[in-house]
């Protein structure tokens, strides 16, 4: 198994995922990969070492990666400014140092453009960026005029995190017909499926809104969805083999309350190496998911009802590991949808079954059952 240093911390045992995405970028581009998973499976951490340490020195691609979640988008214009920037013709200076020039033919429109030097915005002449402010040129007609010209010298690969973000937004502004986000999904299939010209690889931290894409017809034929789980025991062992940490007791009862979560691990390491009581300070985590589920029920639920439904599914989830919604029951769809968006459960879109986002969050629910602590 390999453990590696990265960002400070150990990168463990994804030579699996890697080899997969790597293989992948190698072939044509089909359908649109969605990268999911419970939280702090490692998805955004995985996605972002690929791109440094096996994409980013590639001249046979290029790579735009974007966290929507950076950015304060509010309309349609903060979009546009994450994907373009004005230069004029007086900024000479700076145009002498563009990497790549591209004239951009979009019918009635011309413009030229240019690949990022920092960042990720494609800088466009000022006459285009503002026609795209004012709404009168589709930005994802000057975008995919944009990727094919990159097409013909690297593979372009766009990597799109939180896109979610993007959920309330519309291309009218208050004349709500054309929703951004249909729109970019609409793009992202043609630049896939019906184009080949860029690699899509989109990656959610909310379930839910994966669900809706997941059952959406023209996105489910078009795309394709891969799950990064948490660690599992044989690889948590040998990692806290790896620093150190033989004693059984003291493995099991990490393994107990963090499971394989790679960043509650590390911090549980930590504690170890300092000699602290790892079983106090597991406790302690513990009883914080405890207070957290406590509050989440007097805040979100009004009826007693709702309270005892969402006992029943807490009790079921700690006895089962999973629960399998029954969606004509909508007193139960009401209460897990408010739990799944607060991210204590995770929806998996393709099994349907829902678990605790992490092991440390079931200890929780446990605590409140009063079944422990």
């Amino acid at each position: 198994m390999r453990i590696i240093e990265y960002r400070d911390g150990p990168f463990v045992n994804r030579e699996g995922d890697e080899r997969f995405l790597l293989e992948r970028f190698k072939g044509r581009p089909e359908k649109i990969l969605f990268i999911y998973g419970p939280k702090s499976s490692g998805k955004t951490t995985l996605v972002e070492y690929v791109v440094e340490n096996c994409l980013q020195n590639d001249r046979g691609v290029y790579v735009n990666y974007i966290n929507f979640r950076g950015h304060a988008i509010v309309n349609y214009k903060d979009f546009i400014d994450i994907y373009f920037q004005p230069i004029s013709e007086g900024q000479k200076s700076w145009l002498t140092r563009l990497k790549e020039r591209l004239s951009l033919n979009l019918g009635l429109f011309r413009g030229s453009a240019s690949l990022p030097i920092k960042g990720v915005s494609f800088g466009l002449n000022i006459e285009l960026y503002n026609q795209l402010r004012r709404n009168e040129v589709d930005p994802f007609v000057v975008l995919l005029e944009i990727l094919r010209n990159i097409k013909e010298k690297r593979q372009p690969i766009l990597i799109l995190d939180e896109v979610q973000a993007l959920q309330s937004i519309y291309m009218n502004g208050e004349v709500r017909e054309r929703h951004l986000l249909t729109e970019f999904f609409n793009f992202l299939v043609r630049l896939t499926k019906e184009t080949h010209i860029a690699h899509i690889v989109v990656m959610t931290s909310e379930t839910l809104f994966l669900e809706k894409i997941y059952n959406y017809a023209k996105l489910a034929e078009t795309s394709d969805f891969y799950k990064i789980g948490h660690l599992s025991l044989d690889e948590v062992r040998e990692w806290l083999s790896h620093e150190g940490i033989e004693d059984e007791a003291v493995i099991d009862l990490i393994w107990e309350y963090v499971g394989g979560s790679a960043h509650r691990i590390n911090d549980a390491v930590r504690v170890v190496k300092k000699g602290d009581d790892i079983q106090k300070y597991l406790i302690n985590e513990a009883k914080i998911y405890r207070g957290k589920l406590s509050q989440f029920i007097s805040k979100e639920f009004d009826t007693v009802e709702e309270m005892d439904k969402f006992g029943e599914i807490l009790a079921d989830i700690v006895k089962k590991g999973f629960l399998i919604r029954d969606l004509k029951d909508k007193l139960e769809t009401k209460v897990l949808t408010k739990a799944i968006d607060y991210e204590f459960l995770f929806l998996d879109p393709k099994d349907e079954k829902i678990a605790f986002n992490s092991r440390i969050i079931k200890k929780g629910a446990e605590m409140l059952a009063g079944q422990v602590g």
